[in-house]
């Protein structure tokens, strides 16, 4: 795989879309959520990337921005592909 080595973790389902966006209730640990990572569907095809988090602690929300032409069903369940983060160059040290 390019980019190393990558998760599928599963995100929840669609609960609605609105203007490009659609609102998941995630079935993941939010603490684990960075801006940007992709979203795909059951068959492997790119949906969206992970957009925020809204609600409390207890009840929160996965905001997923639609890529252009992707189109989601409500109730289709889609999936986080997460990759370890990156060491910057700040942490490399001669």
């Amino acid at each position: 795989m390019p980019g190393g080595a990558q998760d599928v973790l599963k995100a929840g389902k669609v609960l609605s879309v609105v203007n490009g966006l659609a609102v998941l209730k995630p079935e993941l640990d939010v603490k684990s959520f960075r801006q940007g990572l992709p979203l795909v569907n059951a068959s492997g095809e790119r949906v969206g990337s992970a957009n925020d988090v809204i609600g409390n602690v207890n009840s929160p929300y996965l905001l997923v921005k639609l890529s252009p032409g992707a189109a989601v069903a409500h109730g289709e369940e889609l999936y986080l592909i997460v990759t370890p983060p990156r060491r910057g160059r700040r942490h490399h040290r001669r």
